[in-house]
């Protein structure tokens, strides 16, 4: 189902999203992202979380599933979720989150700070070789 929303649906179920992530004592960050918060459609919200005291890429999974059911039995009216753990994700996709997503909640600032810097200066490191191995492909084009 496609949803469209006026700008107070849209900051109500933000405000309800930080809400649930704060009742999960693992959740340090979390972030909503992609078509939710843009004027066009979307078929379901897409939240990033950082999370901690969750060391291997299974149980991240399936603790983001966790989160992910939670919030769409709580959050009013009822959406799909999709969420997805920022500790394992690749610099391109924590890149994204951080450049075009919306913080909903935080529980600590001066990691949440820490991990943006980080992912801002390696992404930077990261694109200049990026942007010169795309270059040489197009080349061969």
């Amino acid at each position: 189902m496609e949803g469209h929303l006026v700008n107070q649906e849209r900051e109500d179920i933000l405000r309800g999203i930080g809400e649930v992530l704060s009742e999960f004592a693992e959740v340090a960050f979390g972030y909503v992202f992609g078509s939710f918060l843009g004027d066009r459609g979307y078929r379901d919200v897409d939240v990033a979380i950082y999370v901690i005291d969750v060391n291997n890429s299974y149980d991240l999974m399936k603790y983001s599933m966790r989160v992910a059911r939670t919030l769409e039995r709580k959050v009013k009216p009822r959406r799909e979720f999709d969420v997805r753990d920022l500790n394992t994700a690749p610099i391109t996709f924590q890149y994204e989150v951080v450049r075009s997503g919306k913080l909903v909640f935080s529980r600590d600032d001066v990691k949440r700070v820490r991990f943006e810097a980080e992912v801002l200066s390696t992404f930077l490191d990261y694109k200049e070789t990026l942007d010169w191995l795309n270059k040489k492909f197009l080349a061969r084009i």
